[in-house]
Parts: C-alpha cells; sequence; structure tokens
C-alpha cells in the first residue's frame, strides 16, 4: 500500500499514552506514516523530547509505519 498522507503528529510533551494511543489511531485509519511537528514542544530537543521521540519510535515500529520529523524550528537571535 502506497502513503500519500503523512499527517503531523504535534509534539506538546503529553503523557506516553497520549502519544502511543495518537500512533495507534493513524494507523487504525490506514495510514502508514506521519510526521512529527516538534517546534510546540516545550523541551525541543531535551531529554524530555527524545523521550517522547522514543515512544513515538516505539510505537511506529510495532506497526512498520514510517516517521518523519519536521524540524524547522526558528531560532531568533
Amino acid at each position: 500500500m502506497n502513503n500519500y498522507i503523512f499527517p503531523f503528529l504535534w509534539m506538546r510533551g503529553e503523557p506516553e499514552e497520549v502519544i502511543r494511543n495518537e500512533i495507534k489511531k493513524i494507523y487504525e485509519c490506514g495510514i502508514r506514516a506521519a510526521c512529527v511537528e516538534a517546534r510546540p514542544h516545550d523541551d525541543f530537543c531535551g531529554d524530555g523530547w527524545w523521550h517522547d521521540m522514543d515512544v513515538v519510535l516505539d510505537e511506529a515500529k510495532k506497526r512498520d509505519m514510517k516517521i518523519w520529523i519536521l524540524d524547522d524550528i526558528l531560532f531568533i537571535v
């Protein structure tokens, strides 16, 4: 099955069970990939963000799903 839809998975520091459920819901819709939208996460690239990414990747691996990461956060100096 080809994937033509890659929904954003908004990362905001939700509890682990919420993240796992979101991946499950995407899969149940017949979608086999998602794009992690990291910018809203308060701990972007910090320990909390990496923990959440581990959860996303764990759930996606169980379902043979692909994960893309949108990483275009804007830093203004």
